[in-house]
């Protein structure tokens, strides 16, 4: 198992919730909307991915909504559509410029049905919006695809997805081509749950059937993209599998699965490298659980370029049975006295305190799989640790 794969880092300080909306500006990323059954947000939230902290921004000044979708271009993000009430849609978008904390009205009557839920990617400074269904999602799929250009905040409308029309897919970009993957299409008895995957060219207005998706979920999955690869999973029924597409080979490998709870309904975003996943929610015996909490992925596996070595600590013996012994980098001085914090995969704190010695005793805590992170004035450190 990877030292950086799965971490978690500072939870969304917003209420939890699910099917929120989400864009990324440089090193930024916005969450807001969303809600809890029929309880929807309007609150903005910016996360700072160079320094992990959260602070709230102007409310969006639309209707609260959850489904919404949330893009960005050339340095200001949108969201809107979605649903706005019991069975009510949204057909409008408003853009946010972070610049001035403003939100603008840019369109008030989107041209096509099913908003709920939409799927979108971006190419070469042009959104494309594919239509879902309605809050429900039965009997009322879609597959319509849409062109935004924010430029001319002009609409045209391309080809429509040659699959099933569904409901809550999920989408990535990818060389600048889009992909467009599961989801679930009614039949007019029941849902049947789709894996395939699509790939459009905005060039020539085509789309091109790729290899089915082989995770377990086929609706509300997180979806990301970094190093020339996507990554796929979660989703219904609360799975935590996590799936990487490599579009040069047309295949799916496996990847380390997540290690907190299982979920439908998160979001998902890159930057850099990175990426970044939370919110969402599960059920079990008491009810429904919704999540505020907040994880980054990086793949090891693929790059190593991608992790920084200078803020990584080896730990011996791992797994540990009661001490743990911390290799810091070489440029900490052994005698400083740094912060750590200890969280399980829930990313709830379970130890936290000052390092002596490099030493940590850790006789007490339960058996499991642990974050270590230890903290000097500039910079944090962090590994897995798994106590026998």
């Amino acid at each position: 198992m990877s030292q950086q794969e799965w971490l978690p880092v500072t939870n969304f300080p917003g209420s939890p919730r699910a099917w929120a909306a989400t864009f990324t500006i440089g090193d930024r990323i916005y969450i807001g909307t969303g809600g809890v059954n029929l309880s929807f947000e309007d609150d903005l939230w910016e996360y700072n991915t160079i320094t992990n902290t959260w602070s709230q921004k102007a409310n969006f000044t639309g209707l609260d909504r959850t489904g919404a979708v949330g893009f960005s271009v050339n340095g200001i993000g949108y969201l809107g559509l979605g649903t706005c009430g019991f069975q009510q849609q949204c057909q409008d978008i408003k853009s946010y410029n972070p610049q001035n904390n403003q939100w603008t009205s840019v369109v008030n009557n989107f041209p096509a049905t099913g908003v709920a839920n939409v799927s979108a990617f971006t190419i070469d400074n042009k959104a494309y919006l594919l239509t879902n269904g309605s809050f429900a999602g039965v009997g009322n799929d879609s597959s319509e695809l849409w062109e935004y250009t924010p430029a001319t905040n002009s609409l045209i409308q391309k080809t429509s997805l040659p699959g099933l029309p569904r409901n809550r897919a999920s989408s990535f970009t990818l060389n600048s081509k889009g992909y467009i993957a599961v989801g679930f299409h009614y039949d007019g008895q029941a849902n049947a749950n789709l894996k395939d995957l699509w790939e459009y060219n905005p060039i020539t207005d085509v789309w091109i059937q790729r290899a089915d998706y082989p995770g377990l979920g086929s609706t509300d999955c997180i979806a990301f993209s970094m190093n020339g690869h996507a990554y796929l999973g979660l989703g219904y029924l609360a799975n935590t599998d996590l799936w990487r597409y490599d579009p040069t080979m047309d295949a799916w490998t496996i990847m380390p699965s997540f290690w907190g709870a299982g979920r439908i309904a998160s979001v998902s975003a890159t930057v850099g490298n990175t990426g970044y996943m939370g919110l969402g929610y599960t059920t079990n015996n008491t009810g429904t659980v919704n999540f505020n909490d907040f994880w980054r992925f990086q793949d090891a596996t693929l790059s190593n370029e991608s992790i920084d070595k200078n803020y990584q600590i080896n730990t011996y013996p791992n797994p540990f049975t009661d001490k743990i012994f911390i290799e810091l980098p070489t440029f900490i001085e052994t005698d400083v006295k740094l912060d750590f914090i200890i969280y399980d995969i829930k990313g709830q704190i379970v130890r936290k305190g000052k390092l002596y010695n490099a030493t940590i005793d850790l006789k007490s805590l339960s058996s499991g799989v642990f974050i270590l992170k230890c903290f000097s004035r500039s910079h944090d450190y962090q590994n897995v640790i798994v106590k026998k």
